[in-house]
This record gives C-alpha cells, structure tokens and sequence, in this order.
C-alpha cells in the first residue's frame, strides 16, 4: 500500500521526481523499504541527520504522504519501526477488509496469491500445488 500511494504521488507530480530517487535509495524501496535511520533522525538518535538530503527528501516525502506527524514513544516495547507502521495503517485507515482488496498490488505472483488467500481465509489444512501445512503443538 506504502509503495502505490507513493507512486500516486509521483505520478501526480506531489513529490518531486529528485525527491522521489533519492528518498527510495535512502529507505531501499527496491526491498522492503526500512525507515529506522528517519526514525533514528526523527527521535534526535542521529542528530548529524539533519544535513543529509536523503533525511531531507524522506521528511518531504512524508510530509505529502501525510506522515509528518508520527510519534514515536520510546517508553514502549514496541519497535519504533512497528510504530511508524501502525501509524501508516492508521493514517490510511487500512483495514483487514482494504488489505484484501488490495492483494494484488501487494503480491503478483498468481500462485503466491492463492496461497495467501488460502491463509487468510483461515484453511490451514488446504494443500496448494502440492504444499502441505500442519500444526506444530
């Protein structure tokens, strides 16, 4: 979901082709984007932060996303990093019901997507192409 809004986005012309690049170097959108160097410069861990215009572009890409007001509390056992996604769900407001919907966009392999059809829909017995699950006690 992360990375089609932000592909609206860039698309609309809402964030800067320049700020686009190097905003998906610095958090890896190529992979699983990581945002624990922007939390850490978010939090005051990495004050040096500050100048570096990945940080720069990360914070105005945000900031159109409408992600500049996640809070982190550091008070919590939850992960900074779990945190700024709870919040994404929340900011969106992305429910069981819209992430289904938007399966496809998020896995495209066909074969994965029944797969994970089949593990949403709770049928931990269901065998696809062969694969087998079971229940550890």
């Amino acid at each position: 979901m992360f990375r089609l809004r932000f592909a609206q986005l860039v698309e609309a012309g809402e964030i800067s082709e320049a700020d686009a690049q190097t905003f998906a170097k610095w958090v890896n959108l190529t992979n699983t984007p990581t945002f624990n160097i922007y939390i850490m410069g978010r939090t005051g861990m990495l004050d040096h932060l500050k100048g570096d215009e990945g940080y720069n572009a990360t914070m105005r890409v945000l900031e159109v996303m409408g992600l500049e007001g996640v809070v982190f509390n550091n008070k919590s056992a939850q992960p900074l990093e779990e945190q700024f996604w709870e919040q994404f769900d929340g900011a969106f407001d992305l429910s069981e019901q819209e992430m289904r919907r938007e399966l496809p966009n998020f896995v495209t392999d066909p074969s994965n997507q029944a797969k994970v059809q089949a593990l949403l829909a709770g049928d931990g017995t269901a065998a696809i192409d062969g694969e087998q699950t079971q229940r550890l006690a």
